[in-house]
């Protein structure tokens, strides 16, 4: 599990760095350690097929069969609902991808990536509401997070809880300076 888990790890990064060759090389590895009936290669999969640019294959067809089955095989499973929220945001559908963003919160995944997917739909599909009760579920370590504050700092403004971005913002600003920004625009 250690070496599976590293792996995933792994390929948070690369996917993040749009690294398809070592994601690619990642996902080969998985699948020999887990086999064909394996659920995290077929989690990176995913996100190798969204990442593709190869235009001589339909990348999302595939990234939607992998989510299928991933949602079959482990349907309580964080990643696997992660998964299918990109797939759904990839294709258009916001709607079924924040449902499935937010089961992938409910079934465990606490990441910057997953906080910033359901605040920023939430806030398109103007489901302002949902979004501030979201930011004030998250524990510190997420809504303290330079990559999360901002958006938390944004569904405040747009709900109008200009006390609450302000602070957000300010809090952001003293431990990562290139957040600034948020608090001049919690203060505008």
């Amino acid at each position: 599990p250690d070496r599976l888990d590293t792996r995933l790890q792994l390929a948070s990064v690369y996917t993040a760095e749009e690294d398809v060759e070592s994601l690619t090389r990642v996902q080969t590895e998985l699948r020999h350690l887990e086999g064909e009936e394996g659920s995290c290669w077929r989690f990176v999969s995913i996100q190798c097929e969204l990442l593709s640019d190869d235009e001589d294959r339909d990348s999302l067809a595939m990234a939607r069969k992998r989510s299928g089955e991933l949602l079959r095989i482990r349907p309580q499973w964080s990643y696997s609902h992660f998964g299918a929220g990109q797939v759904h945001e990839t294709a258009g559908n916001l709607r079924e991808a924040l449902e499935a963003y937010q089961n992938a919160y409910r079934y465990g995944l606490r990441s910057t990536r997953l906080c910033q997917s359901i605040l920023g739909l939430s806030l398109l599909l103007d489901r302002d509401h949902d979004a501030v009760r979201f930011a004030a579920s998250l524990p510190a370590g997420l809504r303290q997070s330079p990559m999360v504050a901002p958006w938390i700092v944004e569904t405040y403004l747009r709900a109008g809880q200009v006390k609450e971005a302000v602070a957000t913002g300010q809090y952001a600003a003293s431990r990562f300076p290139h957040a600034e920004d948020f608090v001049a625009l919690a203060r505008a």
